[in-house]
């Protein structure tokens, strides 16, 4: 089920996660007057363009909604970027994707190899069945 979080709870959040002490302080980092700041509690209401653009750390969807993760995960979230797909990995994981690659051609090589060779065995069997008639 959907729970709605207030911007209160928002702002509270990211707050605590730059570890700002007071209103006045997070206001200034967002380059706004403290006032602006206690207003967007007092209204329910939040510049969500403002915030997205200063505290790029912090994952969209958690900022409109308060669910989800509140950070973005830069390596394993698909990002759209002009409607297309990007997928960042992490380095560990490009050396896991190279091995698993090697394995799938290696095993498109065995294949091809067992295929040749029941085509041979096939070509026998067919020569040993004519023997006989």
């Amino acid at each position: 089920m959907f729970t709605y979080k207030t911007k209160d709870f928002i702002i509270s959040q990211i707050k605590a996660y730059y570890n700002f002490k007071s209103d006045a302080e997070f206001a200034r980092f967002l380059g706004i007057k403290p006032q602006v700041l206690s207003n967007w509690r007092k209204r329910n209401a939040i510049d969500y363009e403002l915030l997205a653009r200063v505290c790029t750390e912090i994952d969209a969807n958690w900022l409109i909604t308060g669910t989800g993760s509140m950070l973005k995960n830069k390596y394993d979230a698909l990002n759209v970027v002009n409607e297309e797909p990007v997928i960042y990995f992490k380095s560990d994981q490009f050396e896991a994707i190279d091995a698993l690659k090697q394995t799938i051609l290696t095993q498109q090589e065995t294949i091809a190899t067992l295929k040749k060779l029941l085509e041979i065995k096939s070509k026998d069997f067919d020569a040993d069945q004519k023997e006989e008639k």
